[in-house]
């Protein structure tokens, strides 16, 4: 084989091993894309002192595409404030810092794809009273409070289905089905007093 055919033999392998990563970075990327939330949910703006001044004990799993990642949790919520650390194995996982307006994030080893913004709003859809709920929904959202659950509607279809075991949901179990997101939290919660 000549030089040539040999740095042109060459060139095409490069090419072809850069044209096989890039369409498996793309295809990488898109499936990332597919597994994340359909949509950057609007964070929720409720005033924390609504929320009452509390601290809890949590114990938090995340099921999502048949993985379960758990870890400890500790909320807590003063008349400014909804502070929650997360960790697990040692390790703190994340650390979200609400003022009823803004989220500060740090910390944050989420599952890849799932926006702490959407855990945040999770905790408010389930702990805020159902008036202060209501008056916080974006546009086109509604929810609806029975005896043991809450169901939040978009657009007139649900989204999010939050079931209270007794004495929930600042003790006890409480379960939050968030289709939007395709995933399920499972909270264990004990106030501390």
């Amino acid at each position: 084989m000549s030089l040539a055919h040999l740095v042109a033999h060459r060139g095409v392998c490069f090419v072809a091993r850069f044209v096989a990563r890039s369409f498996a970075g793309a295809l990488l990327l898109g499936l990332l894309a597919a597994c994340a939330p359909a949509d950057e949910p609007q964070l929720l703006r409720i005033p924390v002192a609504a929320l009452g001044e509390r601290t809890l004990n949590q114990q938090v799993s995340i099921t999502r595409g048949g993985t379960t990642r758990s870890f400890d949790a500790v909320v807590e919520i003063d008349a400014r404030r909804l502070r929650l650390v997360a960790s697990g194995v040692g390790l703190r996982l994340l650390a979200l810092d609400y003022d009823g307006e803004r989220l500060a994030i740090s910390d944050n080893r989420l599952p890849e794809g799932l926006p702490p913004a959407w855990i945040m709003n999770d905790m408010l859809y389930a702990l805020a009273p159902i008036e202060t709920l209501r008056k916080a929904l974006p546009a086109g959202w509604q929810v609806v409070d029975e005896e043991g659950s809450r169901i939040l509607l978009k657009d007139g279809q649900p989204a999010i289905d939050i079931e209270y075991g007794p004495d929930a949901p600042w003790n006890g179990s409480l379960r939050v089905q968030q289709r939007l997101g395709g995933y399920t939290l499972d909270i264990v919660s004990a106030e501390v007093k």
